[in-house]
């Protein structure tokens, strides 16, 4: 069995330029794609999967974190 994440886009976002998301559950990352926008809102379209070997707590959570993106930073 397997928790499958889609996520499509997000909306309303400061400023404009590159992006990325950190998709986070039970201490497994993933990352998207850096994405360049012009506009407030970012199109990622991607789907990530965690194996799932015990049943999901009621107290456990997807944390999803966007990020601006330079490439001429540490990020």
């Amino acid at each position: 069995m397997a928790l499958v994440l889609h996520l499509k886009y997000a909306e309303n976002l400061p400023g404009k330029g590159e992006r990325m998301a950190k998709v986070s559950f039970r201490g497994v990352s993933h990352y998207t794609k850096i994405v360049e926008t012009n506009d407030e809102s970012v199109w990622f379209d991607e789907t990530f999967q965690w194996p799932v070997a015990r049943p999901i707590e009621k107290d456990e959570y997807i944390d999803i974190q966007l990020y601006n993106y330079n490439k001429y930073l540490s990020n």
